[in-house]
């Protein structure tokens, strides 16, 4: 009997800073979940970070920012087409300008296909707040 792997996102991460670290050949990443701003319209650098794992198909992936308040949200993009290599995890990037217009709690959201769906928040506050 063998197991079958169904497709997962098993990391979804807004990141400020992301680069190679070459002592392992891996990715150094910066995440970001909240950020304090002094006025909104707030504009915002990031660069989102999906690892799937699924096996050597053809799939989807689409991504959409929304407000908590406002769960319709706003793609981030078109879909995406992706074609995992056999025994290999897919490490998907792509840097993005936002712009937020309110406080409160955003959510990213990434979806496989049919196949799973992943979200990841960010907390936007104005600094007056917090103090």
């Amino acid at each position: 009997m063998s197991f079958t792997l169904s497709p997962k996102i098993f990391s979804l991460l807004l990141c400020s800073h992301v680069e190679m670290d070459d002592m392992t050949g891996g990715w150094r990443l910066a995440p970001l979940s909240h950020v304090a701003a002094r006025s909104l319209p707030l504009p915002l650098n990031v660069v989102l970070c999906a690892n799937i794992m699924a096996p050597p198909e053809e799939y989807e992936i689409r991504f959409r920012i929304f407000h908590a308040d406002q769960p319709d949200g706003v793609p981030l993009n078109a879909p995406i087409r992706l074609r995992p290599e056999a025994g290999k995890n897919v490490d998907f990037m792509a840097r993005l300008a936002l712009t937020l217009t309110s406080t409160g709690l955003y959510l990213v959201e990434a979806r496989l296909g049919e196949f799973d769906t992943a979200l990841t928040p960010l907390r936007v506050s104005l600094l007056s707040d917090l103090a």
